[in-house]
């Protein structure tokens, strides 16, 4: 069985080349993927779709991934909301790192994920997050 086997993935990124990548290798391990190539986008899917795992590059035009995430969030905390993403987990690309997201510890983010980043680790810290529902 693959590592990601049937796990519903959103990936957020602007860079068509690095979204198709991402998507290529999550789904060779198993993983269904839709991507979006900004934040509004992507909440737009993650509002009608349900999803495993949600990750998002930071910085991106026309919605970047920490509104994303904080707006995922509210979403899901909200009592009225109906849908199926109470569980999803959330992990932020950056290739700044940690400083990319400093004082925004209310995301409670399950990863971030610092670019350059080795597709194999990426699958594994999801893969170990998944199984940590």
């Amino acid at each position: 069985m693959s590592t990601l086997a049937g796990l519903k993935i959103l990936v957020v990124e602007d860079e068509n080349v690095i979204r198709e990548m991402l998507c290529e290798e999550l789904e060779s391990h198993g993983a269904v993927v839709t991507s979006a190539e900004n934040g509004s986008v992507a909440f737009d899917l993650f509002r009608n779709k349900e999803f495993d795992i949600t990750i998002s590059d930071v910085r991106m035009p026309g919605g970047d991934g920490i509104t994303l995430m904080r707006n995922i969030k509210s979403l899901v905390q909200n009592p009225d909301y109906q849908g199926s993403n109470h569980r999803t987990k959330l992990f932020l690309c950056s290739a700044f790192g940690e400083q990319a997201i400093s004082g925004d510890n209310e995301l409670k983010l399950n990863g971030i994920i610092s670019k350059p980043f080795s597709l194999s680790k990426l699958v594994d810290q999801i893969a170990t997050a998944a199984s940590a529902s």
